[in-house]
């Protein structure tokens, strides 16, 4: 989808319910949350979340002036991580750019700063991924 010039689609999310993709990590990626060090499990994981495709994180009900997401600009750093053998749990600060269109046709769109906070949880297992918005 074109929209004001962005290239990208945008999903939904409502912050009520968590969302369930289909397996997004790959058998490679798995097995290098599953090993990696405790100390090195935040940078790896957000490493690893940052590499997936820009609309893979949900960010449209992060939105405080109904605007559409910058696929292209936002950036991810993990908070906190823990992890069973199963499974890997964190919580996620988002930081990205809303882009709204302007009041008339003539009008520039306008971008504004947003954060988020999200907790994903990772099934090491199957590779997917349940995101939730927690602050927005």
């Amino acid at each position: 989808t074109d929209v004001f010039g962005i290239q990208g689609s945008l999903h939904w999310m409502n912050k009520a319910t968590t969302e369930q993709r289909p397996p997004l990590l790959s058998p490679e990626q798995r097995a290098s949350l599953a090993t990696v060090a405790a100390a090195e499990l935040p940078a790896m994981l957000a490493s690893v979340l940052s590499a997936l495709p820009r609309d893979t994180l949900s960010l449209s009900d992060c939105t405080s002036r109904g605007g559409m997401i910058d696929p292209q600009d936002w950036s991810l750093s993990t908070l906190q991580a823990e992890r069973t053998p199963a499974t890997v749990s964190a919580r996620l600060s988002v930081f990205f750019t809303e882009v709204v269109g302007g009041c008339n046709c003539h009008d520039e769109p306008a971008r504004y700063n947003g954060h988020a906070i999200f907790r994903a949880d990772i099934d090491l297992t199957n590779g997917q991924i349940s995101w939730l918005c927690t602050e927005a």
